[in-house]
């Protein structure tokens, strides 16, 4: 069976997996992209920084709540796990969610900018 993006992103989002331990450093240059409205620039900064990411702790945290999602019977959970122990930061997975934690350091940052603001 062939996993999509749509399906990742929608996967990602039922992952228990926060900005705790992430490089927030790595993250910027993705929410760079993000502020600046360029989707494709956004997935290339996804794809370039997810083995940064991936090396830098977020391995093991994807990796613990896929199988959380495995031991729960959710839905494609087995072969999202599977596609991640295979191929990594280059999953799609992994990618859907370093973008969806850099759109939650986004939506932080243009809150915080807000709130400087009033």
């Amino acid at each position: 069976m062939s996993l999509s993006l749509e399906q990742a992103d929608a996967f990602a989002a039922r992952l228990d997996v926060d900005l705790d331990g992430v490089c927030l450093l790595c993250l910027s240059f993705v929410t760079n992209a993000i502020h600046r409205g360029n989707r494709k620039e956004v997935r290339r900064w996804v794809r370039r920084m997810a083995p940064d990411l991936w090396e830098d702790g977020l391995e093991q945290t994807i990796l613990d709540a896929v199988g959380l999602a495995v031991a729960r019977g959710e839905s494609d959970a087995g072969l999202w796990l599977a596609d991640v122990e295979q191929r990594g930061p280059k999953s799609l997975l992994v990618q859907a969610v370093v973008a969806r934690l850099a759109e939650q350091l986004a939506d932080w940052e243009r809150r915080s900018r807000a709130a400087r603001l009033n």
